[in-house]
């Protein structure tokens, strides 16, 4: 059961490889928007992004953890090398 709410030691599970292949999938100049949370590891998450453009578009506050949901640019302008 652990396995469908756990990303693993740093809570990004497959993250990293969602964003590798995602330029393969979206238009140029294409986002993720996704929903983070604050139990994650946050050095591991900044460093999974980086290298791409990330927008906060708003948060939640909950009683144990912070809630962020994250707009990250994939190919095209702004975007890191060979993710076109």
């Amino acid at each position: 059961m652990e396995k469908s709410w756990c990303g693993g030691p740093d809570g990004l599970g497959r993250f990293p490889l969602l964003l590798e292949g995602a330029s393969g999938h979206l238009e140029k100049g294409g986002r993720i928007v996704v929903v983070v949370s604050s139990l994650m590891d946050g050095d591991a998450l900044d460093r999974v992004l980086e290298p791409y453009p990330v927008k906060k578009i708003g948060s939640l506050h909950m009683f144990f953890e912070e809630l962020s949901v994250l707009e990250i640019r994939v190919g095209g302008a702004g975007a890191p090398p060979g993710s076109e």
